[in-house]
């Protein structure tokens, strides 16, 4: 079983919440799903509301991903 970062900690349990929207609305990437409820996320907690732009494509293999821990 691949370890997961504490930093992370919760985060499969959020990733699971959106499967049934991502399943009704295949056409809108996981990239665009996850900032878009990273942006709603933040806005219902008090913060401030984050403009989007979609489009984002996601990556097709795991190869073009960058290592844990590496994110730009």
């Amino acid at each position: 079983m691949l370890e997961t970062p504490p930093f992370t900690a919760g985060l499969v349990t959020a990733v699971k919440m959106l499967e049934d929207f991502k399943t009704k609305y295949p056409e809108v990437s996981y990239a665009d799903l996850y900032q878009m409820a990273s942006a709603v996320g933040i806005e219902v907690c008090g913060g401030p509301a984050i403009p989007m732009k979609y489009g984002r494509i996601d990556c097709p293999a795991p190869e073009g991903c960058p290592d844990e821990g590496n994110l730009p």
